[in-house]
């Protein structure tokens, strides 16, 4: 409804009509504030989004934690079994084993038809291991590089001549 003269002999219907939810607009403020309205809807629609991604993500980092803490644990079981297994290895094939206390059991005996296995201590270092899959190699500098790190004034007639 386009009615400026009711505007200005009623100071306090615009006012009104905000309070109840209602915009008054002309000609001239229709564009401007449909574009405001627009903004306001592609900002809202923004957040909300920007709402989910970081639920979304805080799930994904909470599942990260999770099979972090399963592989820490796996690790701290890994290196438990590799020292029960070294142990016992220890204690079957070490200067005080059982395998030179029953050696001589294969002259003693006839019905000795096997040989016994020999048995190393597994030494596998899983911490170096770990570290080594999260490290990162460091790149050498090529030759062009270090000559530049060596001598920079060589560097400096170099770019002066490739201009």
């Amino acid at each position: 409804m386009h009615c400026p003269h009711l505007w200005k002999s009623n100071k306090d219907l615009f006012e009104y009509g905000y309070k109840k939810n209602i915009v008054l607009v002309s000609h001239t403020t229709l564009i401007p504030i449909l574009r405001t309205v627009s903004n306001l809807w592609m900002i809202e629609r923004s957040n909300a989004e920007a709402r989910e991604i970081s639920e979304k993500a805080g799930d994904i980092y909470n599942q990260v934690c999770t099979v972090a803490e399963r592989l820490n644990k796996l690790g701290g079981t890994l290196n438990t079994v590799s020292n029960h297994y070294n142990d016992t290895v220890t204690a079957l094939a070490g200067k005080q084993g059982l395998y030179g206390k029953v050696e001589r059991f294969t002259k003693l005996s006839a019905k000795v038809t096997k040989s016994m296995p020999a048995i190393e201590p597994a030494h596998r270092d899983f911490e170096t291991e770990r570290l080594s899959m999260i490290v990162e190699a460091i790149e050498e500098p090529d030759e062009e590089d270090s000559r530049t790190l060596d001598n920079p004034e060589e560097a400096t007639d170099d770019v002066a001549t490739n201009q």
